[in-house]
């Protein structure tokens, strides 16, 4: 992903079971601060953060990835904790990269060029 630029990708959490589960997520502290552009300064952010699923039902979450400088990620753990039950984790790989484009000059006349509108 190029700086200050987003990924996104989409997590369903599913509820096969009869009752509602709330969930929460967190992610570890290799993520935090590490030259996000995300408004609290991360570059992985988690939406919702936390939340119900109702019985038979589904919430998608999504993972964004944004940095606002050049860098690797690549010992981020997000984790999705359900209150008196499992904790499932996600292993987050990302790399910020700076634009590669480069000019040979800064100035240039094309001089007069025919331009052609059909119809």
């Amino acid at each position: 992903v190029q700086v200050n630029e987003r990924a996104v990708r989409q997590i369903s959490v599913v509820n096969l079971g009869r009752f509602n589960f709330d969930f929460d997520w967190t992610t570890s502290e290799r993520c935090q601060r590490r030259g996000g552009s995300q408004s609290d300064g991360n570059v992985i952010a988690v939406k919702p953060a936390a939340g119900t699923v109702a019985s038979n039902g589904r919430t998608k979450c999504e993972i964004a990835f944004c940095p606002s400088k050049k860098l690797t990620l690549n010992d981020c753990v997000i984790s999705c904790k359900i209150p008196h039950g499992p904790t499932f984790s996600v292993a987050v790989l990302g790399r910020g990269t700076v634009p590669s484009l480069s000019l040979s000059f800064t100035k240039r006349n094309f001089g007069p060029c025919f331009l052609f509108r059909p119809g």
